[in-house]
């Protein structure tokens, strides 16, 4: 089993060359990479060599359907499928497991928007409901290259109305409940759901709006205790019961991709010990099902050593096992500060529980940061649980 991973972009590997790569990782012990296949838009600054390199990606298109001259970074000009070959044969060679790190249903500009409650159309978030078939096709075709051992779904469910988008403008703040209210979907194949579930689609939608008006009228929910999406939900049964059988819906979805790939498919997720920001407006928090021996679950543990606890806590607690579960750290600047605040998640993520982690991201990391990966790899082989080599989901 590999235990210790990093997240690393494509076009960074290309720069930097897949051996000099792969001897990097297994001087650090590092035994698995995710690489991007499909990815959002972004403007990535590369730090992988001795001069920065911003970096577009084209978002939501497939690395395999882009054209050569439209692939992003040092990629530009390879064929994708003669670049994964290589990085395949290299990375193999040193023992390093490859994981295809897929965005699902963000930044899809030719699908099925999300339209919310007022009529308008998200465009970058494409309704996973109406698109159920590209997760489960796009894993037959990563499934194909046949150099993956694991496949990682981001963003399998609704992405948030607000969600990082290039220049986010509001004057107000906007929070769970105000994400929720702005980016439920009622699109044709949502309400057509919401019907078959039992549900009045335009009484719901009445119901979104009343609660907006009255948020934009007033500038505050006033003295109801909608403060937080938990209350909300509680009050309103008719939401409830969507944002149920809207999650059953997703999850499902997830359960028949991983059916399409032969390997481990693995769920990207925020930190699942707050469900209200992260699971219901996503669309779901993924639990251990009948598919549970081609599940896994990395979880973005992000905040503080007590919330990194609390989320490998909530995960074992649903169900999962500790070998399917990996904890995703970020080592980038403004998040943790040194390698003290590193080491101090990894451990609470270990006594809880934890003993697979995977870092973010490699190529955006200052040659010092990227050094920590192998602290943390020293830390973990004194606790005598770093095994090296290896495939993901062997045993």
């Amino acid at each position: 089993m590999t235990n210790l991973h990093t997240w690393v972009y494509p076009w960074d590997i290309a720069r930097r060359g897949a051996r000099t790569i792969a001897e990097e990782f297994v001087a650090l012990g590092v035994n698995a990479a995710s690489i991007t296949t499909v990815y959002h838009s972004a403007q990535v600054l590369s730090l992988i060599s001795g001069e920065p390199e911003i970096v577009f990606p084209s978002p939501g298109v497939p690395l395999w359907e882009a054209e050569p001259n439209h692939l992003p970074g040092a990629l530009n000009g390879l064929q994708w499928s003669d670049f994964l070959s290589d990085v395949a044969d290299a990375f193999r060679e040193y023992g390093i497991a490859l994981r295809a790190w897929t965005i699902a249903y963000h930044d899809k500009y030719d699908m099925a928007p999300v339209m919310n409650a007022f009529g308008q159309a998200l465009p970058h978030a494409p309704c996973p409901l109406s698109n159920a078939r590209w997760l489960s096709e796009a894993a037959q075709t990563i499934a194909g290259f046949g150099v993956f051992d694991a496949l990682e779904v981001e963003s399998p469910g609704f992405v948030p109305a607000f969600h990082g988008y290039h220049h986010d403008i509001t004057g107000i703040a906007i929070g769970t409940v105000e994400n929720l209210l702005l980016g439920l979907c009622f699109c044709e194949t949502c309400c057509r759901a919401m019907t078959e579930a039992g549900i009045d689609s335009e009484a719901l939608k009445e119901l979104v709006r009343r609660w907006w008006r009255r948020f934009a009228l007033e500038g505050s929910w006033g003295d109801e205790p909608f403060l937080n999406l938990s209350n909300l939900i509680l009050a309103e049964a008719p939401l409830a019961t969507w944002l149920v059988h809207r999650a059953e819906i997703v999850e499902n979805n997830v359960v028949n991709t991983a059916l399409q790939f032969p390997g481990k498919t693995a769920i990207v997720g925020p930190a699942l010990s707050r469900p209200a920001r992260n699971s219901l407006i996503e669309g779901g928090r993924l639990v251990p099902s009948a598919a549970t021996d081609k599940l896994e679950s990395v979880v973005l543990a992000y905040s503080s050593p007590r919330a990194v606890r609390d989320d490998v806590r909530d995960c074992l607690a649903l169900g999962w096992h500790a070998e399917d579960l990996v904890v995703g750290i970020t080592l980038v600047e403004g998040v943790v500060e040194g390698l003290n605040d590193v080491m101090m998640r990894v451990n609470a993520a270990w006594e809880a529980g934890a003993r697979r982690f995977s870092f973010y991201n490699y190529g955006l990391l200052s040659k010092s940061r990227r050094e920590w990966i192998g602290k943390v790899a020293e830390w973990m082989a004194s606790k005598g649980d770093l095994q090296d080599g290896g495939v993901a989901g062997s045993d």
